[in-house]
């Protein structure tokens, strides 16, 4: 029943509204898209966010930063806040909200503000619309000890590549971006491993190993070893390179070297050869050359060569493996008892460890006859490359040293082991490494010669940097 009090309120409410200003019945939309960070609203108050855990894995990726524009990172629906759906999640980190248009440069410019000042270190920001979470521990330019200002946003370009491979890979990862220079690499590091809701870390730097004198590195990276073995005990999966200059023994890198972190050496599996420059003694060898996001651009793509290469493509296998089992059990949960996946209910218990060791049988040897030349020649991401910035053919003594850089050789037909590892790894092998994990197949086999040497090899880094 409309009553007279009613209708005298309604009456209020409308004279109001007509003596008002125009300006505050109506949204200033340019007003509202120069907020760039917002603010916690009290529907998304720790108390008041709506929890929808579900089957998800995380990793983070210490390098350079990243270009967030890139279309590969776009998810126009992932407008949740991350501790929605990953367990663990700090509820009170902000969100960033970036122009996202077909033009990087326009982008950018429009957005700079927030890049150079409103983005502080240290400081765990994550971004609606991908699947990107982003904080910088400062952008030095690799072993430079310069700080150049800018948070998270790649401007060298390696972090883009990077992380790029790892979401074509894994659509369904969320990942982590630890932005940092080579001289704060631990501070980094143990940030990472200090989360619990991280499942896998991605370590992109170089191979500075322990006995190597006068370079300011191994000062930097001194103690790496017992960060990275913390975070194994906490159950997470470390993976980093074994470098690309052959003449250096991965086994005395601080980060490479413990065997509780795995190692990733080169080799291209469209012509099936082990990388010439690709250091040895790894785990695992892996894609040395990716086609990889460009740096400056929204939708532009380019290849890019190197061990930095191979580890992505292994995390992010192993990161399909681990949201393909969680997926399939329905698991909503992280990390839990220093496991990947805990369901002690139904007698489900699944390691860093137990990982590994599908990997390790489930990684594929070659034989020499399966390496091509022909396919080294016609098959190379390199063959007729543009330029990505002027869409021109790169000249052709660049082609001629790419190829240089990207010479492969057959494997030896006795022991590919000591070439290849416990085998070659992308994401062919995942859909395997699942049914071996769910009992739905056996585990494969290995040469017995294949099996002792890799554990002499992990004996050998045991000794070197304890058990």
């Amino acid at each position: 029943m409309i009553t007279l009090r009613k209708i005298f309120e309604l009456g209020i409410v409308l004279i109001v509204l007509f003596l008002s200003p125009i300006s505050c019945i109506f949204i200033d939309v340019s007003a509202v898209q120069n907020v760039a960070i917002s603010q916690r609203s009290l529907e998304n108050s720790p108390h008041q966010l709506n929890l929808t855990y579900k089957p998800h894995v995380v990793v983070a990726m210490i390098d350079s930063g990243v270009n967030i524009y890139h279309e590969v990172f776009q998810k126009p629906n992932l407008t949740q806040h991350p501790s929605t759906y990953i367990e663990g999640f700090p509820s009170d980190v902000e969100s960033v909200n970036l122009t996202f248009g077909d033009n990087y440069s326009s982008n950018y410019e429009y957005d700079k503000d927030i890049w150079e000042h409103q983005l502080k270190q240290r400081t765990l920001y994550w971004f609606p619309h991908t699947n990107i979470i982003g904080i910088s521990f400062g952008n030095s330019t690799f072993y430079s000890q310069e700080d150049l200002g800018y948070s998270i946003i790649d401007i060298a370009g390696h972090g883009t590549e990077t992380t790029s491979v790892i979401e074509k890979i894994n659509p369904n990862v969320t990942i982590v971006v630890v932005q940092v220079g080579a001289n704060k690499v631990n501070e980094a590091l143990s940030w990472a491993v200090n989360q619990s809701w991280i499942d896998i870390i991605d370590i992109e730097f170089g191979v500075w190993y322990k006995p190597r004198v006068l370079i300011p590195t191994t000062i930097w990276w001194t103690g790496a070893q017992a960060i990275t073995k913390r975070g194994v005990e906490q159950g997470k999966i470390i993976v980093t390179a074994t470098g690309n200059k052959p003449w250096i023994n991965p086994t005395l890198s601080f980060l490479s070297g413990p065997p509780w972190v795995i190692s990733v050496g080169g080799a291209e599996g469209y012509c099936h050869g082990v990388s010439i420059t690709a250091t040895k003694d790894a785990d695992y060898v892996s894609s040395f050359t990716q086609i990889a996001a460009v740096i400056n651009s929204t939708s532009k793509y380019y290849p890019a060569s190197g061990t930095s290469l191979s580890i992505p493509t292994v995390v992010g296998t192993i990161s399909s493996i681990i949201f393909k089992v969680r997926e399939e059990l329905n698991y909503t949960h992280g990390i839990l008892n220093k496991t990947l996946v805990d369901i002690p209910e139904k007698g489900i218990h699944i390691t860093n460890s137990d990982i590994r060791n599908a990997l390790n049988y489930t990684a594929v040897y070659w034989k020499t006859t399966d390496w091509s030349f022909r396919d080294w020649i016609t098959k190379s991401p390199w063959k007729n490359v543009v330029d990505p910035f002027t869409d021109e053919p790169l000249p052709l003594f660049i082609r001629i040293l790419m190829r240089k850089a990207i010479r492969t050789l057959p494997v030896n037909p006795v022991a590919p082991w000591l070439q290849m590892g416990w085998g070659f790894i992308d994401a062919s092998i995942v859909n395997d490494s699942v049914d071996v994990l769910a009992d739905r197949k056996p585990m494969p086999e290995k040469p017995d010669g294949a099996v002792r040497y890799m554990e002499n090899i992990y004996r050998i880094r045991e000794k070197i940097w304890g058990g």
